[in-house]
């Protein structure tokens, strides 16, 4: 268990009494969970958050694979449109991770 906060990199052990909330590609934050917070409450939450992403990934993959869009598409708005979806994968594989944690810890 945490006590206050603490720092913790992408290689060290996720505290198994925490929730996961994804901020973006870079950053997530652990949430100790106590009282009326449930693992099944984030678990929701976060699974709803990678519906929106997946739908948010279909759209801009669909317009980036339009007919026409590298030849139609200024290149400035193209690499944009290139960062923001590599940018929305990254989100969508960390709430992906947050997911498994959640549904791990909550099957011990």
């Amino acid at each position: 268990m945490l006590y206050g906060p603490q720092v913790i990199n992408e290689n060290d052990a996720v505290p198994f009494e925490n929730a996961v909330s994804v901020v973006n590609e870079n950053l997530s934050v652990y949430i100790e969970l106590q009282g009326s917070i449930s693992a099944e409450a984030e678990l929701g939450k976060i699974k709803r958050k990678i519906d929106e992403f997946k739908k948010q990934k279909e759209r801009m993959e669909k317009n980036i694979n339009a007919s026409g869009y590298r030849e139609k598409v200024p290149s400035h708005i193209q690499q944009d449109n290139d960062a923001k979806l590599a940018s929305l994968l990254q989100e969508l594989l960390s709430l992906e991770e947050a997911a498994c944690h959640i549904e791990s810890r909550t099957r011990q």
